[in-house]
């Protein structure tokens, strides 16, 4: 007995006799399958998505200056931040101002539109393999977030991914304010805590040597072991008391880019306030350094004046209020480990008192009656 597996030029010839016998058969199947791809192309509806991709990055500081106050990975804070988007009330404010799902409104409930919007938005992570900076070795991280919704229309779909897009990064700003926010406060009773301990510590060193003067031959290691213990101790808190005040002060200035009545703006290098801010701060840094009739200082203080005209009063009264309590945080700094009469701290003090007669010098600002940035 012969089989195809024999004869293999045999057995393909069969099929191709078989396939010629039932042409009509093969050609009435494979055009009604064209015709039914080509109807459901034609009669189902088009579907179009918009889709945006969100970067991931770390803070630019490095954290052994200032540790992010962002501690949870990225997935669990992108998981938590989609269910305070995701919420009835925001996808309900999304439909009712685009208008979406409006045949579909006629005849199903409230809860049925939403669950069908949540369905159309689409988000998952993007990872890579990288290398971890503090371990050294391999390991997946998430580098950016994608962001999509599924519409009939496409102007619609690009819409409502703009306004989910605006939604996740209001919300990010809006935690991670609230969080540095905390962590101010805690880090302005913390130097409080370490500057009081400091002081205590530094009176019980004064009186311990004050009642041992005089002490005997046999006790002076035992003094001296105690004294540079104090000492070190005191030169530990009050290098920790300078990193927590440089980190409120970093912080303080995370709150100072968020303004109260309208939203966060990209700074602009060359707008007015900008220019001014910088001609200020050359100004004071001027006058700190030269007489009154120096020529830099002459023409420093034109600029400012023209600058001045330029900027709304409450601005430049903000941009001087900002150098002063940068100054006078440096000055107490500085207070801390000189003598008032040491030529920086009167260099400092002179900045200061600059700063606070030009402050008084500028018209008051006007209140602010309400805040209406909830990122502030």
């Amino acid at each position: 007995m012969r089989t195809s597996l024999d004869h293999p030029g045999e057995g393909l010839q069969t099929y191709v006799e078989a396939i010629v016998r039932r042409r009509r058969i093969v050609i009435w199947v494979s055009l009604s399958i064209f015709v039914s791809a080509v109807l459901l192309a034609v009669v189902l509806p088009a579907i179009y998505r918009s889709q945006a991709t969100i970067l991931i990055e770390q803070q630019e500081i490095p954290s052994e200056l200032v540790r992010s106050t962002v501690t949870s990975f990225a997935d669990q804070r992108l998981q938590v931040i989609a269910q305070r988007v995701m919420t009835s009330s925001n996808l309900g404010a999304i439909i009712n101002r685009f208008d979406l799902y409006a045949e579909e409104s006629k005849s199903e409930p409230r809860e049925v539109i939403l669950e069908m919007m949540r369905e159309d938005i689409k988000h998952d992570t993007i990872n890579a393999d990288v290398v971890d900076p503090r371990s050294g070795r391999p390991t997946s991280a998430t580098i950016a977030f994608r962001l999509a919704f599924e519409s009939k229309s496409p102007e619609l779909a690009q819409k409502v991914t703009n306004e989910l897009v605006s939604l996740f990064l209001n919300e990010n700003i809006k935690t991670r304010t609230e969080s540095a926010a905390e962590t101010s406060t805690f880090l302005s009773a913390e130097a409080k805590r370490l500057g009081e301990q400091v002081s205590k510590l530094e009176d019980d060193l004064a009186q311990f040597k004050a009642r041992n003067v005089e002490s005997l031959p046999d006790l002076e290691g035992l003094t001296r072991t105690l004294i540079n213990r104090t000492d070190l101790e005191i030169v530990e808190l009050d290098r920790r008391a300078h990193a927590a005040l440089q980190q409120k002060i970093y912080l303080e200035g995370e709150l100072g880019q968020l303004e109260p009545v309208k939203a966060i703006a990209q700074n602009d290098p060359d707008s007015p306030v900008a220019r001014l801010e910088r001609a200020e701060a050359a100004l004071s840094a001027a006058e700190a350094s030269y007489a009154a009739s120096h020529p830099d200082v002459v023409r420093l203080r034109k600029q400012v004046a023209a600058l001045q005209g330029e900027v709304d009063p409450a601005e430049a009264r903000k941009i001087l209020k900002e150098q002063l309590d940068s100054a006078t945080s440096e000055l107490q700094l500085m207070l801390e480990r000189y003598d008032s009469n040491h030529p920086d701290v009167v260099k400092s003090q002179r900045y200061v008192d600059q700063l606070e007669a030009k402050l008084l010098a500028l018209p008051e600002a006007p209140e602010i009656a309400e805040i209406t940035n909830p990122a502030y």
